[in-house]
């Protein structure tokens, strides 16, 4: 979570141009002020001028509301901000660089692309201070169209739509994913091992769905 510098200087502008217009109302009131209106204030009786501080009092009561809403929406909103850092998203992100690519289709079918993308992968690997390198078509909490694939369950013909990623053998790494069980898969060659990845919430999905 940031504050970009558009929103920085939009809501810096906004807070001097309304200070400059609240403290120029009341100069301009009071200059344009004479005595005479003043001794007719006076002279008008209790009546108008209880009128006047009870309209003076209401005022000052709505704009002390309205500062006390502020203030809460703004407690509530930097606590909902401090919690959302104390989370942990299943990632760490600290001192990782990402790059968007797309090559063209007309020259790299499925195999090209895959073996130029390793190529790619290992020699930023031996790049002078990077520590892992990896790929995936999507980043976590980015924005974009999600990408699904139906799952077929074997046994009552069921079919489920989930969301997928596709990722290599070093994004875990370089996304300091935790391994909680089993292992990490291995660079596909020529001939495909069978590993298969799902997450737990998958497979819930899949085997326990009615």
């Amino acid at each position: 979570l940031s504050v970009g510098l558009t929103t920085a200087g939009f809501v810096a502008i906004v807070t001097i141009a309304g200070a400059i217009l609240c403290a120029a109302v009341p100069v301009f009131r009071i200059r344009r002020a004479t005595m005479s209106i003043n001794l007719r204030d006076g002279a008008r009786g209790d009546t108008a001028g209880k009128t006047r501080q009870r309209l003076r009092a209401t005022i000052a009561a709505l704009q002390i509301a309205v500062a006390l809403v502020l203030s809460a929406g703004s407690a509530l909103l930097l606590r909902s901000v401090h919690r959302l850092y104390q989370e942990r998203p299943g990632f760490d992100a600290t001192s990782v660089m990402t790059i968007w690519t797309q090559l063209p289709f007309a020259r790299f079918d499925d195999s090209a692309a895959v073996a130029f993308y390793g190529r790619l992968t290992e020699s930023v690997g031996k790049v002078p201070g990077i520590r892992a390198a990896g790929l995936t078509t999507r980043l976590p909490l980015g924005s974009g169209e999600t990408r699904e694939q139906a799952f077929r369950v074997d046994g009552d013909g069921r079919t489920l739509s989930l969301p997928v990623n596709v990722v290599d053998d070093g994004y875990f790494a370089t996304m300091r994913i935790p391994l909680i069980a089993g292992r990490v898969f291995q660079r596909p060659g020529l001939q495909r091992d069978g590993d298969v990845i799902i997450s737990q919430r998958a497979a819930a999905t899949i085997w326990n769905d009615p």
